[in-house]
This record gives C-alpha cells, sequence and structure tokens, in this order.
C-alpha cells in the first residue's frame, strides 16, 4: 500500500456498519514501479491497481475503493477482468536470449552542464523498445513550457487564445478554452515572472532518430495541477516518490522508467570536481595550463555592491577565452543606483577574451572595466584590478546585471606574470560554475537495440532445454484450481529453455 505523503494517515476514524476500520496508509508516498518477488516460472499471478480517497467525517462519507474483479472458468481461460487488473506468468527465457542494452549510455548532447544533476535509464517493457533508435531528453523550465507555473494566469481576462488577441477566435481553437495556452498573457515569455528559467518543470521524451525531424514521444511534467473551481490544485507532484529525497524523481513512459536527480534551487556556486577531475572553488576553475595557486585572485558571484541594485542569478556557466591581441569589444552596462533616479555607465572598450555559454556555445555580451592604474599588461588585457559584468536580455529588451567577477590582486607582477612570464593570452581559458537545475539548454541522448536471440548461442546451450516439473508425480503449483468433483482436472507440464522456433517430438 503507497499513498501520498500528506499527513493522513491510519485507520479512518469512524467504521462501517460491520465494525471494519479503513486503513488511509502510513506516509510513505507513491511509486510508480513494484517489483513482486520471489515468483515461481509457469505460475499465474494476478495484480490490481486501486486507487481510495480519505472520505469525510464531517460529511459522514466513509473512504472508497475502486473495484477490482477477474473471471476465470474451470480450464483457467479469464472470460472477463477491470481494467486495472493484469495477469503476469514468468517464463524461463528462450535459448541464445539477449535483453535490450544500450549502444549508448544516457549522455548529454554538447558540452555538458558542470554540477550534481544526473540522468539514468532503465527498461522496464523490452516490447516497446524500437531497435536501434536513438532517444532524446529534452528538458523544460519556467520559461520555455507553456505552462502558468507561478498560477497568475486569470481565465476571465488572459483567455485570449495563442495569437494573444481577444476576440479573434483563433484556429486552434484555444481561445476560451479555460486553460492557459503560450501565447497568451501570463505564460512564459508573457509572464516576467517566468523569464528567468530558474526551475526545471518537466521533459520531453523524443524519437531523435532522424536528427532533422525528432518525433515527441511523450511530455512528463514534473508537476500537475487540475482546475476545481477556481483555484488550481496540485495532483501529482513526482518528487513526492518513496524514496523521500526532495530532489530525485522517477518517471515511466514507452517502456523504459528515468531516474532524474535535480540538484535543488539553492542557486550557488560549485565547490566541487568536474567530469575532468578538476577542482572548482567558489564557482572557478582555470584551464589545465595554469595552477590555480599561481595565478590572480579572483571574487566571483551575482552582482551586489550597497550602492546600486543587486545582480540576478542566472542559470548559465560560462568559460572566458583568452587571446593574444585584442579580439572583441565589450558591452555598455548600465549600473542602476540604489538611491539616485541615474545610472552608472561603463562603456564599451576592447579586450583580448570573449565570453561563451560553456553548453550551448552561445557567444554572450559582456561589460568590462579596467584598472587605470600603471600595469605592464597591455589595455584591453584582463589584469589586476579589472572588473567584469556579465548580463542577460530579457524579452522585453530589458536587461539584468547577473554576475560580477574582481580581479582582486594587487598588481600583476605578483600575481601571475612572476609565475608564467607572460599575460593571459591564447591558450588560456577561465570557466565559471553557478550550480543550478536542468533547462532548456540541456538534452540528453541514449540508443539501444531491442531483445533478441542469438541462433549461434541458443545452438551452444541445448543442454539447458528442462521439462519441467520432472518426475510429474502428483501436481504442479501452477495448475489451476480443481473444480471437478472426480479426476484431478487439467494437467500440465512444461519445456523451458526451449529455442525461439523449434519442434517438440514426444
Amino acid at each position: 500500500m503507497f499513498d501520498k505523503i500528506d499527513g493522513i494517515y491510519g485507520n479512518f476514524p469512524r467504521t462501517t456498519n460491520y465494525g471494519q476500520a479503513f486503513y488511509l496508509g502510513a506516509d510513505k508516498s507513491l511509486v510508480h514501479t513494484y517489483v513482486d518477488s520471489p515468483l515461481v516460472n509457469g505460475r499465474r499471478y494476478y495484480y490490481a491497481v486501486t486507487a481510495y480517497d480519505r472520505g469525510s467525517v464531517a460529511d459522514n462519507i466513509h473512504p472508497s475503493e475502486t473495484r477490482k474483479y477477474i473471471a476465470v472458468d474451470a480450464s483457467g481461460k479469464i472470460q472477463e477482468k477491470g481494467s486495472n487488473v493484469v495477469l503476469a506468468e514468468p517464463t524461463a527465457p528462450a535459448l541464445g536470449y539477449i535483453p535490450p542494452r544500450f549502444d549508448i549510455e544516457p549522455r548529454h548532447i554538447g558540452a555538458a552542464k558542470v554540477g550534481g544533476g544526473t540522468v539514468r535509464v532503465r527498461v522496464i517493457d523490452p516490447n516497446m523498445i524500437i531497435d536501434g533508435a536513438t532517444y532524446e531528453i529534452d528538458f523544460l523550465d519556467v520559461a520555455t513550457d507553456g505552462v502558468d507555473n507561478d498560477l497568475d494566469w486569470n481565465s476571465d481576462t488572459d483567455d485570449v487564445g495563442t495569437d494573444g488577441i481577444a476576440g479573434t477566435m483563433d484556429a486552434d481553437s484555444t481561445e476560451g478554452n479555460e486553460k492557459p495556452d503560450l501565447g497568451e498573457p501570463n505564460v512564459d515569455y508573457n509572464d516576467p515572472d517566468e523569464w528567468i528559467p530558474l526551475e526545471t518543470t518537466g521533459f520531453i521524451l523524443k524519437n531523435a532518430t532522424d536528427k532533422a525531424n525528432p518525433i515527441a514521444l511523450d511530455t512528463i511534467m514534473f508537476q500537475e495541477y487540475l482546475l476545481m473551481d477556481t483555484s488550481l490544485v496540485m495532483i501529482r507532484n513526482l518528487y513526492d516518490d518513496n524514496n523521500k529525497q526532495s530532489a530525485t524523481l522517477t518517471a515511466i513512459s514507452n517502456g523504459f522508467e528515468f531516474f532524474v536527480y535535480n540538484p535543488p534551487t539553492s542557486y550557488g556556486l560549485l565547490n566541487s570536481v568536474d567530469e575532468d577531475g578538476e577542482g572548482i572553488v567558489q564557482g572557478l576553475k582555470w584551464s589545465a595550463n595554469i595552477d590555480p595557486n599561481q595565478t590572480y585572485l579572483l571574487d566571483f558571484g551575482v552582482w551586489d555592491n550597497t550602492a546600486y541594485f543587486p545582480g540576478h542569478f542566472y542559470p548559465r556557466q560560462y568559460k572566458i577565452v583568452f587571446f593574444d591581441e585584442l579580439a572583441d569589444t565589450s558591452d555598455q552596462v548600465n549600473l542602476a543606483l540604489l538611491n539616485f533616479p541615474i545610472d552608472f555607465k561603463i562603456p564599451p572598450v576592447p579586450t583580448n577574451f570573449k565570453i561563451y555559454d560553456t553548453v550551448t556555445g552561445e557567444e554572450l555580451p559582456y561589460g568590462f572595466r579596467e584598472n587605470i592604474g600603471t600595469s605592464p599588461v597591455p589595455k584591453g588585457h584582463f589584469s589586476a584590478k579589472d572588473e567584469i559584468w556579465l548580463f542577460e536580455k530579457l524579452p522585453n529588451d530589458s536587461t539584468i546585471i547577473t554576475y560580477y567577477i574582481l580581479n582582486n590582486s594587487g598588481d600583476d607582477n605578483n600575481a601571475f606574470i612572476q609565475h608564467y612570464n607572460r599575460s593571459l593570452s591564447s591558450g588560456d581559458t577561465l570557466y565559471l560554475y553557478p550550480d543550478f537545475q536542468f533547462t532548456a539548454a540541456n538534452r540528453f541522448e541514449f540508443s539501444l537495440h531491442q531483445q533478441t536471440v542469438d541462433a549461434k548461442q541458443a545452438k551452444q546451450t541445448l543442454d539447458k532445454i528442462r521439462v519441467v516439473p520432472n518426475p510429474y508425480v502428483v501436481t504442479a503449483a501452477w495448475e489451476p484450481q480443481n473444480t471437478y468433483r472426480s479426476g484431478r482436472g487439467p494437467r500440465r507440464i512444461e519445456f523451458i529453455h526451449l529455442p525461439e522456433r523449434c519442434t517438440i517430438r514426444i
């Protein structure tokens, strides 16, 4: 018995007319798979999944449970059963049987997001696997999922259809359909509260064998709501599963079970070891040619200065690639002062570096202010006391400041030049690692071969063939109950570990 963790457990306070108490569970949480053991090959097992409600003491309503039924005749044939009842009959595999196997284990597409997030896949139903297919997992976030995640969509004012215009009666019938749709107010890019993709909301499973035309197989939302009267009620939360870990979930679709560990929304910096085994300290890591103990002292984090409006945490990881010569020009950055109705402007200047998103490869804008003191490092080259601001453009063309990097070293000669006899140049890269949940920029792929039978292996293992039970003396556990007044009724033996196609002669 598995029940939602909601503080409702134990026996219902009242009994039935027959003195029976209805057990409401023990707050164990829900599961989406069940493994039964031990089982006997050849024996029939019947399973039913039922739902029950909590009842109401105030309204004198006793808890109720969905029905389950099955009708089996004397020969063991099922005549009728409920849709929530299934039959399972385990058997030994055919000779030479090879289960589904991964050709490509789940892996991140493109450069991986560094951090604690993981994705694992397990085959649940081998018969549903598409042989040789490449599957893709595309994560969704609050900015891309087409869902009103902050629940501020109003059916009276916002139900105008995907074109965003009231009274046009959209061809897709989305106007007046009583649910939020992409393009309507307060959904995704039309909702300022959902512009920053801080939270993962689900993923799309695709058959991406044809890379140019992937086919969506299913959309898994981590949390789902149902409109009841005038309010939305959460009806599913995949994080509330049986392991009681708030950052993990499992989902089943198309013959697979997906396990996802999604880091909590702590909005911090990584202090860990990345996939190359290199240490990340306070969200910073240098390329392998630079000793982190013999380089500049850097401060990195969300922009925070008491004289200015604070910056915003943004789910992106960066790399700063340096060059021998000036290679780029920074953008103008306007820093909003807290107590004055003006901005402090950081003008654009030529630089010897470019900044990229490590996952997507996108080149990113930035602001740069150079130390005005004397330095042996050429102008525009990142050096002691220099500053970098990172920012994001929002859908309304406004800008938010996100992160700030300060080169806090006193001078270049005692920080970098004394160790390398040069300034930062080609071959040098600085990586910046905020830690965050999966976003729409994170995609995984995997491929596998369907279950099959190896004829050569089958020929080599013919000695596995058996007749069971052997000896057959009285009866076998899997035979149906004897409903006859005399005699033993139906009897059965089985030949196991047979080849996929064979002839049996007795």
